[in-house]
């Protein structure tokens, strides 16, 4: 299941309403911690725990994570632990 994503015009720029292509990867636990400081939650203990973590980033873009997203797949269902927005999307500032 851990494949990667294109998401179209998934991500909006609110200045301008401007829309972009995403892109959902999986990551691995030394890049969630290299990440860390850029998220509120915890996702190196969900990784630790089985779940799957994927960024959210946009397309052409790949260093500069929108997001994060925690989930664990079993057949027919998909448990989503955690999914949150990087801390310089909640001060206002976008992409």
């Amino acid at each position: 299941m851990e494949k990667r994503y294109t998401l179209t015009n998934a991500l909006t720029l609110n200045a301008t309403g401007n829309k972009y292509n995403a892109v959902a990867a999986p990551v691995s636990l030394p890049e969630i911690r290299r990440h860390a400081m850029h998220f509120s939650f915890n996702f190196s203990m969900l990784k630790q725990e089985g779940f799957i973590v994927y960024k959210i980033c946009r397309e052409g873009d790949e260093d500069i994570w929108q997001g994060l997203v925690g989930f664990r797949y079993s057949p027919g269902i998909l448990d989503c632990a955690n999914m949150e927005t990087s801390n310089m999307n909640k001060s206002g500032m976008a992409l």
